[in-house]
């Protein structure tokens, strides 16, 4: 029994998730307290290495017509507006990176109609609108990291989306996926120009593969599960390891993860008592962060609904209203590390009354998480930060 503890700790070390003795067993949690007013609805999409923020607020004329308008909270508490292009009234951030000096995301107009993908200087001003590849008409960015690689998509309408690796710095196109007609790059390595997502095996089919692709080799698909559904890949940390969720037979999610050497599927599973789950990101010490629940949301068969974010508060709170019970207790935030998935929950000291951990959406290199809280005797949905205890 030793010698199999001592291989599977030697294994688990050889793919990054043996983490640095250094970080917590507990966190803080910290709310976050934007300058908006109390009536606007305001998400948190990503936080940098320095706890600088990046999110929208939606400016609503009247209860059926709302904007999103971009912003960046930096560490020092200064709000700035990131600006939608010339002729667009929508900017849309998606990605921080880990030191905090490239945003990317997206602006368009209402109608989702002429959608750019964006680079954004730390003043809210719009630095540099993505090239698209030949052909292509529209584009969103997904993420972007500290050597200015960006990934995200291009494409000529809705049913034509093609993964898509930008090189800011010069603003050209690295790589544009052009298989079957739907796929995207979601992720993308720390260091480098790798991206990681997926694709649709055969056009019109409901299966798919989470991809990865390095620079030089032939884009390659990472394992599914036995007769699986969709699968996708969010993240990916400098070792290569990949993480997100895949569909098994029943459509239900689990918590995946994927090393570069064999591109195998290692199945983290669920907490216990939960029917399925989905992990969403992951740093350079191999801590991985998600949600697990006893509920996913519906979806037809053959109808793939592709969401662009993970567990925002305003997918949560739409799957609340259709429970028609905003304060049942159906997801729970984890953190997986050392080869065990932890309820985060059990970690944060003084937890609020009545508040729960439901979804971990992003970890810094430094261990911070951004989570999504749940007070589940009002039933309101709110953003927090967990920050360590060192």
């Amino acid at each position: 029994m030793k010698a199999v503890t001592l291989k599977m700790l030697a294994f688990m070390t050889s793919l990054g998730l043996i983490i640095d003795p250094l970080f917590a067993a507990s966190y803080n949690l910290k709310p976050i307290d934007l300058p908006v007013d109390d009536n606007q609805y305001v998400t948190v999409y990503d936080v940098s290495d320095n706890n600088d923020l990046i999110g929208a607020y939606e400016v609503c004329r009247d209860e059926n017509n709302c904007v999103l308008h971009g912003f960046l909270y930096d560490s020092g508490g200064k709000m700035i507006e990131l600006k939608p292009l010339n002729g667009h009234n929508i900017s849309d951030p998606f990605s921080i990176s880990p030191s905090g000096n490239n945003i990317v995301g997206k602006s368009y107009v209402e109608n989702f109609n002429n959608s750019q993908a964006i680079l954004w200087d730390l003043k809210g001003n719009v630095k540099k609108v993505l090239a698209l590849p030949e052909g292509r008409n529209y584009s969103g960015a997904h993420a972007v990291n500290d050597e200015g690689y960006a990934v995200g998509y291009a494409n000529t309408g809705e049913d034509d989306i093609h993964a898509t690796l930008w090189d800011t710095k010069k603003n050209t196109v690295i790589k544009e996926l052009e298989i079957a007609n739907n796929n995207r790059f979601m992720g993308i390595i720390p260091n480098g120009a790798v991206g990681v997502g997926y694709r649709q095996l055969e056009e019109g089919s409901e299966s798919y593969a989470a991809i990865v692709w390095y620079p030089g080799q032939p884009l390659r698909d990472f394992e599914r599960l036995p007769d699986g559904h969709f699968v996708n890949a969010y993240a990916i940390n400098d070792a290569g390891i990949a993480v997100g969720g895949a569909e098994d037979s029943e459509f239900i999610p689990h918590a995946v993860f994927w090393n570069k050497k064999d591109v195998k599927l290692n199945n983290m599973g669920a907490l216990e008592g939960d029917i399925g789950a989905i992990a969403a990101d992951i740093n350079n010490a191999g801590q991985i962060v998600g949600m697990s629940g006893v509920v996913f949301a519906p979806r037809d068969k053959g109808k793939r609904k592709h969401e662009e974010r993970l567990f925002t508060k305003k997918q949560m709170q739409a799957y609340y209203s259709l429970q028609k019970d905003t304060t049942r207790d159906l997801w729970r935030g984890f953190i997986y590390e050392n080869g065990k998935m932890t309820d985060l929950n059990e970690l944060v000291d003084d937890m609020p009354e009545d508040v729960r951990i439901a979804a971990g959406n992003k970890i810094t290199h430094r261990g911070t998480i951004l989570a999504v809280a749940h007070n589940i005797k009002t039933g309101e949905l709110f953003d927090v930060l967990l920050i360590p205890n060192k």
